[in-house]
């Protein structure tokens, strides 16, 4: 896997065009994590070195319970699509064929 540092939007679009990447599959992190996984298995509360994991089912019922009169029948349908949007933690993570959408901040996509 090649790296790069950029800290220029026009840097990120020249790499891409001058490595026709446009077929790939990419993920946006707003975190250094070590590799990819879903947000309701990393570690809280003391950081890496933690062993604590999130009770996701638990996390996703309050919510529910809180929020059930409020959402769609088709957000109720995907709830769990719904939950990672608003940054409930799942086992879910985010793809994008888009280059673009993985460089916004997760806040704003």
């Amino acid at each position: 896997m090649k790296k790069y540092n950029i800290n220029k939007i026009s840097a990120y679009f020249s790499i891409l065009e001058e490595n026709d990447i446009s077929s790939y599959i990419y993920r946006g992190q707003n975190e250094p994590y070590f590799s990819i996984g879903a947000s309701g298995f990393r570690p809280y509360q003391g950081g890496w070195n933690s062993d604590k994991i999130y009770d996701m089912e638990y996390l996703r019922s309050i919510f529910y319970n809180r929020i059930i009169g409020q959402i769609s029948e088709s957000e109720k349908k995907h709830f769990l699509a719904f939950c990672q949007h608003h940054g409930i933690p799942t086992n879910l993570v985010d793809m994008s064929f888009s280059p673009l959408v993985a460089l916004l901040p997760s806040s704003l996509n």
